[in-house]
């Protein structure tokens, strides 16, 4: 069940479950324990503090926007950060979909699939 809740909740991924092999012949200990899962986070309001001091003092700030800024209904903050900092916003490398406006004075392209370019 775990496994289950990391799995399903933002970013919504796969999650590799490790299972003894010995445990496939075991009888289960009793029912499932089902439980319910949040499809919403929040970030740690320190760890927050922390970026926000970092990138104000930066003085080329640059931002890498993936599709989950998009699919998660992010587009606004996600622009509204970006003209807030004044940093440069690149796509990454074969988005499925787009999550900055490409005609922003601060989009800065998408990110190469290679490291060399």
């Amino acid at each position: 069940m775990r496994a289950y809740a990391i799995a399903v909740q933002p970013p919504a991924a796969p999650v590799f479950l490790s299972i003894p092999l010995d445990d496939w012949n075991k009888a289960a200990l009793g029912p499932a324990v089902v439980r319910t899962v949040s499809h919403r986070t929040a970030p740690d309001e320190a760890r927050l503090r922390e970026f926000a001091a970092r990138i104000s003092r930066a003085q080329r700030p640059v931002l890498v926007f993936g599709p989950e800024v998009d699919r998660s209904g992010g587009w606004d903050a996600g622009v509204a950060f970006a003209e807030k900092v004044r940093a440069g916003v690149y796509a990454g490398p074969l988005p499925d979909r787009v999550s900055f406006p490409e005609d922003h004075p601060l989009y800065q392209g998408q990110l190469p699939m290679t490291i060399a370019a």
